[in-house]
């Protein structure tokens, strides 16, 4: 097998243990504060009733302050931890990931890799976040939302996602990158389209494993299903490379 090949499957093995490690960390950290603020729930609904009869003494109102600033300050904690903290450092990890891929396969400029890096980390955010809101609505009955925009989002990946590979594998400027994306457009599309979908795969059966773990489920299966997919879409992209850098402008 190519060197290459190996080097980039130990690099994707390595990027989805630490990727998942962190998520499972994030999971613990939450789980901890949700905990926390469980065990001050019984004081807190104390206060509420005290508060409403109107029968608590200056120090009972002080004590009971300070117990909702802490309350409040746990429950700040996860929701920084889950919306800020976690996605920082996955797209960190993203973004090494990828500089050292593309450096070792073809030693792209790492400007262009991070400014596109960062637009496509942002589109699968706002991918998930608006297809995680119709599954809500459609299979929950929560707020109303529509299958339109989690398409627009994915579609806007899936072409910033192909000119993006070209341009780190002919790094070239982005004039010339988009001339090269349509001269061979029917050329690239099929490799491409198999290397998206089987990214897609590979982000859900990491979301299915991580699921797994909250309903105490044996992960040994769908991690060697995962192990599997990282196997091709390594191969896939190591195609995709060599035919990309086979053609001229």
């Amino acid at each position: 097998m190519n060197k290459k090949i190996i080097y980039n499957i130990v690099l994707y093995t390595i990027f989805t243990f630490l990727l998942v490690l962190t998520m499972f960390k994030v999971k613990d950290l939450t789980r901890d504060y949700i905990l926390e603020i469980q065990n001050n729930a019984g004081d807190i609904n104390k206060i509420s009733e005290g508060l409403g009869q109107q029968n608590l003494s200056p120090e009972e109102i002080k004590e009971a302050e300070g117990k909702i600033n802490y309350v409040t300050s746990v429950a700040n904690k996860g929701l920084i931890m889950n919306y800020f903290i976690l996605p920082f450092a996955i797209f960190i990890l993203f973004l090494i990931f990828r500089l050292i891929y593309w450096k070792i396969n073809v030693n792209t400029k790492i400007n262009n890799i991070i400014l596109l890096s960062l637009i496509e980390f942002i589109l699968s955010g706002l991918l998930v976040y608006y297809l995680l809101r119709y599954l809500d609505y459609k299979l929950l009955a929560g707020e109303k939302s529509s299958l339109l925009i989690p398409l627009i989002f994915g579609i806007l990946l899936f072409i910033i996602n192909y000119f993006s590979y070209i341009l780190f594998v002919k790094d070239r400027n982005y004039k010339n990158m988009i001339k090269f994306s349509f001269k061979y457009f029917k050329k690239l599309i099929l490799y491409h389209s198999l290397i998206f979908i089987t990214n897609l795969i590979y982000f859900i059966v990491i979301f299915v494993i991580f699921s797994l773990t909250y309903l105490e489920y044996s992960i040994i299966l769908p991690s060697i299903v995962l192990f599997l997919i990282i196997i091709g879409l390594v191969i896939e992209k190591y195609y995709f490379i060599k035919k990309v850098s086979s053609l001229q402008l």
